[in-house]
């Protein structure tokens, strides 16, 4: 009899752990300019969704907020944290979104987690942070390195100035540069669409090599086609951030644009990709663009944390344990202890109309 009496009280809590619902935030980039380079993170985010509830049989309750192409920063944060009591906030986009974020999540005591955002200020942002997107860190690295090996000496740079991402990582590549060799350094706005006079303005200084960064993908286009238009000479130019492939840069940008350089995360392999990039046509009708995998991984450790945890603190070290050589789609991770992850980069380039290994 007390044999059955156990029995029946093991169905009992695995009945009420399969009732179980968690409550997760999603600050995602829904309308505005930045949709077409952001808006798959939403989508990777859904997919691990779906998959986690089918797998696991917990309801998830996700809430989703429009951050209006990065420029609502923490109306939308605060409703989720005071009002809606999330357990979790997945899917924060640009830099300049999560850094806002942070110390409300941090005071909360709950999750704040980003398949996006790559500023190297994120990695000492927070305890309670988490990314599963390599830090801009490692891409000014790579690009500073490429432009010493190839024995140019004048740097000159042109990016938008209002995005902490774009910011920190041509501040990266100055700073594993010789002081010497930065020439020129010209910001824009993240809406300035004439780049004429920047471009002068670079030229004039006479460098031999370009770094240009915007989070706006239009505006590699825009850039390198007014380029041309002034009948300057072609130099050889670099971008640090992964927002270049994007197929706005060659809807905008055509012929232009070929020979742009760029650091990319080297693509993941294997059949959970794959797997993951079928499901993700067949859904949406189109190829996984960037940020997709990034942010379907960050859903799903997030997820499997919440699941084993009680508390924000729980959680925090759940996720550790779980982020600890993790299969996701978008490659092995392991957090290191702020929080971030480190992938094998891979230098590309446009040409004839394709990204493609340099």
């Amino acid at each position: 009899m007390k044999q059955l009496i156990f029995i029946v009280l093991l169905l009992l809590v695995a009945c009420s752990t399969q009732t179980e619902q968690i409550t997760i935030g999603g600050l995602h980039t829904l309308s505005g300019n930045l949709v077409d380079v952001l808006g798959g993170s939403a989508h990777g985010i859904h997919m691990a969704i779906e998959d986690f509830e089918r797998e696991t049989g917990i309801a998830v309750r996700a809430i989703d907020e429009d951050d209006k192409s990065c420029t609502d920063k923490t109306n939308a944060a605060n409703k989720l944290i005071n009002f809606d009591k999330v357990d979790a906030i997945v899917g924060t986009t640009c830099s300049s979104m999560t850094l806002s974020v942070a110390p409300m999540t941090e005071a909360a005591k709950i999750l704040l987690v980003t398949g996006v955002s790559t500023s190297a200020a994120i990695s000492e942002a927070g305890d309670y942070i988490f990314r599963t997107i390599p830090s801009d860190a490692t891409k000014s690295v790579k690009v500073a390195e490429e432009i010493i090996a190839n024995g140019y000496s004048r740097v000159g740079f042109l990016y938008a100035n209002g995005n902490d991402a774009i910011v920190d990582g041509i501040q990266g590549v100055k700073e594993h540069l010789p002081s010497t060799y930065v020439v020129a350094d010209e910001p824009v706005t993240d809406d300035e669409a004439d780049f004429r006079t920047s471009l002068l303005k670079v030229m004039n200084k006479k460098p031999d090599v370009l770094v240009i960064s915007f989070s706006d993908s239009r505006q590699f286009g825009l850039v390198m086609k007014q380029y041309d238009e002034l009948g300057l000479a072609k130099l050889p130019t670099y971008v640090p951030i992964e927002t270049i492939e994007n197929d706005l840069v060659l809807e905008v940008g055509g012929k232009s644009v070929e020979g742009l350089l760029y650091p990319y995360f080297k693509e993941p392999e294997g059949a959970a990709y794959e797997s993951f990039r079928a499901r993700y046509k067949a859904k949406y009708g189109v190829d996984v663009p960037a940020y997709a995998a990034e942010a379907y991984d960050a859903a799903m450790i997030t997820l499997k944390a919440l699941a084993q945890s009680s508390s924000g603190e729980d959680a925090r070290e759940q996720m550790f344990v779980i982020g600890n050589n993790y299969p996701g789609v978008s490659g092995t991770i392991t957090f290191d202890e702020t929080g971030d992850v480190h992938k094998p980069l891979v230098m590309k380039t446009i040409k004839n109309g394709a990204f493609v290994h340099a």
